[in-house]
């Protein structure tokens, strides 16, 4: 399954370069299948900044989601958990977590996403 994880705003500029290089660096680490996704639309004004994961499974989903938690303490961000619909291609948000939200609950968040131990 196609997660994504991404800083639930726009107004990334002063904080963009950090934590993408500190994403980009656990990425490479990992040893799972992820990519650090950094993409600005200027025009429609919107900024993507976070990791994509291919998994099934909650413990390769929860090494992603405690370092990104760092993250969001640091920054003082959200970020939305969700995933990518493999027929259509549409993105499905199921949760938020970080500054405002919290600690994210990797057993629930696995239930929506129905991932496996």
């Amino acid at each position: 399954m196609k997660i994504f994880i991404h800083i639930d705003g726009n107004d990334l500029a002063d904080i963009a370069d950090p934590v993408s290089a500190a994403i980009t660096a656990w990425v490479k680490g990992c040893n799972c299948t992820a990519a650090p996704v950094n993409a600005r639309d200027e025009q429609a004004g919107s900024w993507t900044l976070g990791l994509t994961i291919d998994t099934g499974k909650k413990a390769v989903l929860k090494q992603a989601l405690e370092f990104l938690y760092g993250l969001a303490r640091e920054y003082q961000q959200d970020f939305v958990v969700g995933f990518i619909d493999a027929d259509t291609g549409t993105a499905h948000k199921v949760c938020y977590f970080g500054h405002e939200e919290g600690r994210p609950d990797i057993t629930e968040i696995g239930n929506y996403l129905g991932l496996k131990r």
